[in-house]
């Protein structure tokens, strides 16, 4: 449960859940080629029954983006480390559902990063649609992320249009 403390963390909210519905309307369009009717929205989305993982070792980060994918319609489980990501995705596979976006931060200190998890996580499934993500945008992962299996990045600090522009890359 996520309690707001003041009306500015209210506001921002609002206007991410906002942006968050253009974004799953994009898609929709994109997939389907054309605008829907609100109340096609809502049962397209459900359809589409996504699940996502976000991992990051700092909490404040795998929160905001846990709330930004269940804001778009996703099923979403967070974890610090490579090691929890291997783990979830082989669990999401087993039951028969595999997770319709990873997305990883490259590195973790003193534990697994991105960039093996990902092989290992490709081993499991080689289509695995993986975002990476990093502050580091000079890192040679981020510059030819799809050379590392990764379908597409998000930099750090994160922004609405990033989060459009990585999902509109592997939705």
């Amino acid at each position: 449960m996520i309690i707001y403390q003041s009306n500015k963390e209210r506001f921002i909210k609002d206007l991410i859940s906002n942006e968050i519905h253009e974004i799953i309307e994009a898609t929709y369009k994109l997939k389907t080629g054309h605008r829907v009717a609100k109340n096609e929205l809502r049962s397209w989305q459900e359809s589409m029954r996504f699940m996502g993982a976000v991992m990051d070792d700092e909490e404040i980060i795998r929160d905001m983006l846990v709330e930004m994918l269940r804001e778009m319609g996703f099923s979403a489980e967070a974890c610090c480390n490579g090691e929890e990501a291997i783990a979830l995705y082989g669990k999401s596979c087993d039951s028969g559902t595999p997770y319709s976006v990873v997305i990883m931060d490259l590195t973790i200190p003193g534990a697994m990063g991105g960039e093996q998890a990902a092989k290992h996580i490709l081993q499991i499934d080689p289509n695995a649609c993986l975002i990476v993500s990093s502050g580091y945008s000079n890192s040679a992962i981020m510059s030819d992320h799809a050379k590392h299996g990764f379908k597409a990045i998000l930099s750090k600090p994160y922004s609405i249009n990033s989060l459009k522009s990585a999902f509109n890359d592997v939705l």
